[in-house]
């Protein structure tokens, strides 16, 4: 595993993501109006085949959060990377 997927392993399971997140969350499962997006930033060199499991992990995680964006700064990949990316529907950056 790549050391991206590695970390966005241990982003989409840790419980300091589902901690805030149920702290989003009213009595009676309505959620609170954040005004602020957050903004999940996923490095990636040559990622391709890594990159769809990645980013289904980081949109199952933030369910309940009503504004989030995820972006792919992609690194001059030799690879696919990039198109991966815009395929699933996220920002990407190019460097």
């Amino acid at each position: 595993m790549t050391t991206t997927g590695r970390w966005l392993q241990w982003k989409a399971n840790s419980e300091r993501f589902r901690v805030h997140s149920e702290n989003l969350s009213r009595p009676g499962g309505r959620r609170y109006s954040c005004l602020l997006m957050i903004s999940f930033i996923v490095p990636a060199y040559n990622e391709e085949l890594e990159l769809p499991s990645t980013i289904s992990a980081i949109r199952g995680a933030a369910e309940e959060i009503e504004k989030y964006e995820i972006i792919v700064v992609d690194d001059a990949s030799t690879d696919a990377t990039s198109e991966m990316a815009v395929r699933t529907g996220v920002q990407v950056v190019s460097i």
